[in-house]
């Protein structure tokens, strides 16, 4: 690209598949994120937080107990840090995908190789890969680490990295929620029997949005880590025939 960075040309525009120290990865941030869908979402996540945020207002003011009114802004604030953490995504990805288009050779290292349309042996083509419109390419003696969805190439080692890296972070969100539940329990149990645990409450329902989370991320990023790894077998074991 023009800055410098060596990014992935699907033939349309530039993703955020790159080379960091000549591995493959994903644009901080952004990942490998679009601009339409990431600014979309953004939008939606704010117009949500605003509209909970005046729901949430007049039920703080109307709330006789702190913990209720506490509750009643997390909702919004937690939506609100959603849409412009996709916002940020989608501005990143925006400016990325209005560079020009690439004018220099390709980079072609061992760590993209092989790139999709390399012939090593016989049968090479693409082949489905069991998802709908995708399939994988074959050189004739092994599977290239790339994927054809609609017509668009793209790597799929990417989106192993950032799978890896989603269920690091879901493992460090469920371990947070963990611990915060169980101070939040603790703290509720120690109160005074006359009255509610306003931290204790607020401990409780952090460990539980964290908890609730990473629960949803771990098993997503697991199977799409699973989804993008190259197959164990060679073509002829696929229940598909070749794309043509």
């Amino acid at each position: 690209m023009a800055d410098g960075s060596v990014h992935w040309w699907d033939g349309r525009v530039w993703t955020g598949h790159l080379l960091r120290d000549g591995r493959p990865s994903a644009e901080r941030f952004a990942g490998t994120q679009s601009a339409k869908p990431a600014l979309s979402f953004g939008a939606v996540f704010l117009g949500f937080a605003a509209l909970q945020a005046v729901i949430g207002t007049m039920q703080a003011m109307s709330a006789t107990d702190l913990w209720v009114a506490v509750i009643s802004l997390l909702a919004p604030a937690c939506l609100a840090l959603a849409g412009l953490l996709f916002l940020t995504a989608g501005i990143i990805a925006f400016r990325r995908e209005r560079q020009p288009a690439p004018t220099r050779p390709a980079v072609e290292t061992s760590e993209v190789r092989p790139l999709p349309g390399e012939v090593v042996g016989p049968g090479a083509d693409w082949y489905p890969t069991g998802r709908a419109e995708t399939s994988r390419w074959w050189t004739g003696a092994t599977w290239a680490p790339y994927t054809l969805t609609r017509g668009v190439p793209s790597p799929s080692q990417v989106m192993v990295v950032a799978a890896t890296r989603a269920i690091r972070a879901a493992i460090v969100l469920v371990i947070a929620g963990a611990v915060c539940l169980v101070i939040g329990i603790v703290v509720v149990m120690l109160a005074p029997t006359d009255g509610v645990s306003t931290p204790g409450l607020i401990w409780v329902l952090v460990g539980a949005m964290l908890l609730i989370v990473g629960a949803v991320v771990w098993p997503t990023s697991v199977f799409q880590r699973r989804r993008a790894a190259l197959p164990d077998f060679p073509p002829e074991q696929f229940p598909y025939p070749a794309v043509r």
